[in-house]
């Protein structure tokens, strides 16, 4: 580790890690559903590469402590599985089947609507993300404003799980204390860091992948539930963009009154999306939610994937063809240590399938 600043040899060291695991889990995915489309594959794997880098180096940090010894095992490890699946595991069509070509003109072609707002959307994600973590500046360090403090906590655990080698790690504001906390969204943070990588690079590029499996993942619960492009984009729009009534706070014609247009730049806690006293919080997901709350972010990233693999295959030709397989459950295990609050949803969803309308 270079310390905060890292090096840029550390980022891309830290960065090839990152996406060899990603690799791995595409390809893994792959080849046990040959027959699964290209968004299919694209979020499964991307869901099942983060979670193998959140969950088999914290497995090998036990015996060898968080440290570059165990993420080389770990990676080692998911390597051989890969390798020992594609010789032994011969699934009856080994081929996709479509062409990839066609394949992603298929895709081009049915969801162009959805993949504008949503690259429109993750461009402006990674925008606010980068303008609110950690920009050095003469008078020191700038960040955004984060509710209750998320980003300094977030930072704190993704430094001392690696500067502390020790597994389960201890909390660092509270010395001797095990970290009670779902870790595993900072710790993918951490194994970045580890290689070099500065803290600013080493937090943000797991949330650019977080986000694209959350903004994709409900796109496909969507598609799973109502079998319609138009609805799902239509649920799609009003997920991620909801809020914004608070503006009749702000104009001069509001009957409330006491708050003038300039307070939504210049005010604490004065804009139409958090507005104490009357009563407006956390009401925009991407504001409030996923951007500066890390352990929603990664939770949902897992959590939209489950749900939308949770439906019925046989329901016609979808954009998301869902299934029931060892591997979405798997994903279960690490959950709670990933994000705490929606674990009552995995233990339904283990056992009921999301309901499937009829056509």
């Amino acid at each position: 580790m270079n310390g905060f600043y890292g090096s840029a040899f550390g980022n891309i060291l830290g960065t090839l890690y990152f996406l060899l695991f990603q690799c791995v889990g595409f390809l893994y995915i792959k080849r046990i559903f040959p027959k699964k489309g290209l968004l299919f594959h694209l979020l499964t794997g991307s869901v099942s590469g983060s979670v193998l880098l959140q969950w088999i180096p914290a497995l090998f940090a036990f015996f060898f402590g968080f440290s570059m010894t165990a993420h080389i095992m770990a990676l080692l490890f998911v390597v051989i599985c890969l390798v020992l699946l594609y010789v032994f595991y011969h699934p009856a069509t080994a081929v996709s089947s479509t062409a990839p070509t066609k394949d992603y003109r298929q895709l081009l072609r049915r969801n162009y609507a959805f993949l504008l707002l949503a690259g429109g959307t993750f461009v402006l994600f990674c925008i606010l993300l980068s303008t609110h973590t950690i920009l050095p500046k003469d008078d020191g360090l700038h960040v955004g404003q984060c509710t209750y403090g998320d980003l300094q906590m977030h930072l704190g655990i993704i430094t001392s799980i690696a500067n502390q080698q020790t597994f389960p790690p201890y909390y660092s504001i509270s010395p001797w204390d095990k970290l009670c906390y779902p870790f595993l969204c900072d710790s993918i943070s951490s194994s970045i860091y580890l290689f070099g990588a500065s803290l600013r690079y080493a937090y943000m590029l797991p949330m650019y992948f977080a986000f694209f499996q959350v903004i994709t993942g409900f796109y496909a619960i969507a598609d799973v539930l109502f079998h319609d492009r138009a609805k799902s984009l239509a649920a799609w729009v009003l997920f991620f963009y909801n809020g914004g009534l608070g503006f009749v706070y702000f104009i001069d014609w509001s009957r409330e009154g006491g708050y003038k247009f300039s307070d939504i730049f210049t005010g604490y806690y004065t804009t139409p999306t958090n507005l104490v006293d009357r009563n407006i919080r956390w009401v925009n997901i991407i504001a409030d939610m996923l951007l500066p709350q890390r352990a929603t972010l990664f939770g949902y990233a897992v959590l939209c994937h489950l749900a939308a693999a949770s439906g019925h295959p046989e329901r016609g030709k979808r954009m998301f063809s869902p299934c029931r397989h060892p591997g979405r459950d798997i994903t279960y295990d690490p959950y709670p240590f990933l994000r705490c609050h929606p674990d009552l949803k995995c233990l339904l969803d283990v056992a009921v399938p999301l309901p499937v309308r009829a056509a």
